[in-house]
């Protein structure tokens, strides 16, 4: 069986004017009379552009910009130049009925494209969208072309009847609950702290996750819905909280007690957010919702730098006239780094215990057994794979060497019993100096495979394989120490996975193929049987 059957989904997405003309004029060493060409010119730029029909007003206006254009010639082995010229058949092809505008109305910004922002809702079904319009939240399903109401505006107000207007919102599994987010205050490129609301969509009533905290003054930086059930992970200054339900906001469960404003649990400080994880979360739940993974940043002997902001002020037209100072902990070369940690909270564990064991006791740190030093380790992907099974990838700081860990917690209680951390061993430990002169690459492609029985348990990933190009890989079983190769080639896959379809075995992927060109394909995703069959073939 071979797996070497890509579908390419759509063309590349180079733009490629079709109006340009070339025109060859001798070059025999006469002076060459451009006087047709500039009267050509000259008639091009007086004539008037057709606009689409102003029902398509919000399509995108496709102008050719070409002002000042002076012909320019190149030889070439037949001693000819060519010249560039724009058709001006183009610029009155439009049928009658249709309006004319000027070139100048087109340069004058009169005409712009609408745009408004729409997220999929995978809670709600295949082909639904969420959208937050005047009326409140909307739902819109593609597959019935039809729209119903998620939330309306005159529901969303504070216990003050104040009105609150959503910036975001994220449901829990069910759709029974709504996490919405206002008043946001941005502090780097993914991260911001903001006040969160919770609305129940069968009582028809808003809570405030924490309604000790004035929604004046956002302080969370981040809240995640658990995958199943109705649980929230939060953090609030740098600590993670836990609601197991969200009638429980009165009395939520701290999970870290360890959180300053140089120790970061849940969430990035600027190096992980902006270099490593680019996201500000930095907390993971599993697929069961039993656990809870997080990664503890420690920036306390990272140096500050101090970072001038021009024009600080949200109010656009207003300028400061001096800088704001802003103190960030930067690592420059040669400089500390921010110590990290991997941690894991048992939710069921401690549940089971009725509550009356300490947090702590429900806590464990993850360790290798084969660790990069404290100060020359960065945690760059971590990746559950399956309810008990984790995947935590270093690399050392010059990105020479990197270790993928594996961890099974399906017994964390009994270790935890032992000590207070868990161990882990080391499934990958990759030399790139040795295997292709080259540094590691960032990237979080890991995309596990546990859905569906006919399936192998594992995860695909993004590797390169002995050729030295980038390709998608089946890991089965997690532990595995070298993966099946899915797509081949002498190109390269761009990015991550796309997408996995279950149903019909397939998954996406975009690709450089070639190299100045991008293409969606897809590849076959093996059940079992093949995946046993391509092992043989190996």
């Amino acid at each position: 069986m071979k797996m070497k059957d890509y579908h390419s989904l759509g063309g590349p997405l180079h733009y490629c004017p079709p109006s340009i003309t070339e025109e060859p004029t001798t070059t025999n060493n006469q002076h060459q009379d451009y006087s047709v060409i500039k009267q050509e010119q000259e008639q091009q730029i007086n004539h008037q552009i057709h606009l689409i029909h102003p029902h398509l007003g919000s399509l995108a206006i496709g102008l050719l910009i070409w002002f000042n254009h002076q012909p320019t010639t190149t030889n070439n082995n037949n001693n000819q130049s060519t010249l560039s010229t724009i058709n001006p058949n183009i610029f009155n092809q439009s049928p009658d009925g249709l309006s004319r505008i000027s070139l100048n109305d087109a340069l004058a910004g009169r005409f712009y494209v609408n745009r408004h922002s729409i997220s999929w809702l995978d809670e709600a079904g295949d082909g639904v969208y969420s959208e937050i319009t005047s009326t409140g939240i909307i739902l819109k399903d593609l597959k019935t072309n039809s729209t119903k109401p998620l939330i309306q505006s005159h529901e969303l107000v504070d216990p003050q009847h104040r009105p609150i207007y959503p910036e975001a919102f994220t449901v829990s599994s069910d759709l029974r609950y709504i996490l919405v987010s206002t008043n946001s205050q941005p502090q780097w490129r993914h991260s911001k702290f903001s006040h969160y609301w919770i609305y129940d969509t069968l009582q028809r009533t808003v809570t405030s996750l924490r309604p000790d905290i004035s929604p004046d003054e956002p302080r969370i930086s981040i809240a995640l819905w658990s995958p199943t059930g109705h649980s929230i992970a939060y953090v609030l200054d740098n600590d993670i909280y836990l609601l197991t339900s969200p009638d429980q906001v009165h009395s939520p469960l701290r999970i870290t007690i360890t959180g300053t404003p140089t120790i970061f649990n849940g969430i990035c400080d600027w190096v992980y957010e902006e270099e490593v994880l680019e996201a500000s979360e930095a907390l993971w739940w599993s697929p069961d919702s039993n656990k809870l993974v997080w990664l503890s940043l420690d920036e306390s002997n990272v140096p500050i730098y101090e970072l001038k902001t021009y024009n600080p002020t949200s109010t656009v037209g207003k300028t400061t006239p001096y800088p704001n100072k802003t103190n960030m902990k930067y690592p420059k070369p040669g400089f500390s780094n921010p110590i990290v940690s991997v941690h894991v909270f048992d939710i069921q564990a401690h549940q089971d215990a009725m509550g009356n064991n300490p947090v702590k006791d429900a806590v464990s740190q993850l360790v290798l057994n084969s660790e990069f030093n404290d100060d020359d380790r960065i945690v760059m992907e971590v990746a559950w794979v399956s309810g008990h099974e984790l995947i935590v990838r270093q690399i050392n700081r010059i990105a020479t060497r990197e270790k993928t860990g594996y961890f099974d917690l399906s017994q964390l209680a009994s270790y935890r019993a032992v000590s207070p951390t868990t161990q882990g061993r080391v499934v990958m430990d990759l030399d790139f100096v040795k295997f292709d002169g080259g540094w590691s690459e960032p990237g979080h492609f890991i995309k596990p495979i546990i859905t569906g029985k006919d399936f192998a348990p594992g995860y695909l990933d993004i590797r390169i394989n002995q050729a030295g190009f980038r390709h998608i890989a089946y890991f089965s079983p997690p532990d595995a120490q070298s993966p099946i190769f899915l797509s081949d080639g002498e190109w390269e896959v761009d990015g991550k996975i796309s997408a996995v379809d279950f149903e019909k075995n397939l998954v996406y992927f975009v690709a450089a193929n070639p190299s100045m060109e991008r293409h969606l394909y897809s590849v076959k995703l093996p059940t079992k049987a093949e995946l046993n069959q391509l092992r043989t073939e190996k």
